[in-house]
């Protein structure tokens, strides 16, 4: 994990720590039943890239969510995706680390659905375990950026489950050798999508 992922990870974590902290301080007897009403979330499932340079990617992701306001809170997301490689000498992963704010909106006042939509900016960085074919990416760090939508249930009082999906850019350098012809870097236009199991504080 690079330096940068490591800082990422340890902010989120003492985020987390003191939210939720805050919380039991805050509304000691509250009893949450949707995702509007919570004020500290951690998230974690499956993910899927597709239609940029590097082809269809999968792999989890996971993070967390602080309430700011009522209806808006601050996003903490990290994505670990397996590239495909056209060969099995090479070994390439992509890990994308954003944050950024959510709008969440219930379907009605009582309601256990929720909508949301969501802004993030963050980092990606790309990791080439060989070299076998030239047109591959280097290792490279570069600026993400990702807007999404999806929805929230509440299964019950803590549990819920998440569907998202949206826009994900990254700028990733071209091999310096061979490969497609001079750019230093090229934009990565892909899908993202996830399906997470959330639990709410």
């Amino acid at each position: 994990m690079t330096s940068r992922a490591f800082i990422f990870c340890s902010l989120l974590a003492l985020c987390l720590s003191t939210a939720i902290q805050l919380r039991a301080q805050a509304h000691p007897g509250s009893d949450a039943t949707s995702a509007s009403q919570a004020s500290v979330e951690v998230f974690g499932g499956f993910s899927l890239a597709g239609g940029g340079l590097t082809g269809t990617s999968y792999g989890f992701n996971g993070g967390a969510d602080f309430r700011l306001v009522p209806r808006v809170f601050l996003v903490a997301d990290i994505n670990q995706f397996h590239v495909p490689s056209p060969s099995s000498s090479n070994t390439e992963s992509e890990t994308v680390y954003l944050a950024g704010p959510r709008y969440l909106v219930p379907v009605h006042s009582s309601s256990r659905t929720s909508l949301f939509g969501q802004f993030l900016i963050g980092g990606d960085t790309f990791h080439n375990g060989g070299q076998a074919y030239t047109y591959e990416f280097n290792n490279a760090t570069s600026l993400a950026l990702s807007a999404d939508g999806g929805v929230d249930y509440a299964l019950s009082r803590h549990l819920g489950a998440r569907f998202q999906g949206g826009y994900l850019l990254t700028k990733l350098k071209y091999s310096t050798y061979g490969g497609p012809v001079n750019p230093s870097s090229a934009s990565d236009n892909q899908g993202r999508f996830a399906v997470d199991i959330v639990y709410r504080f």
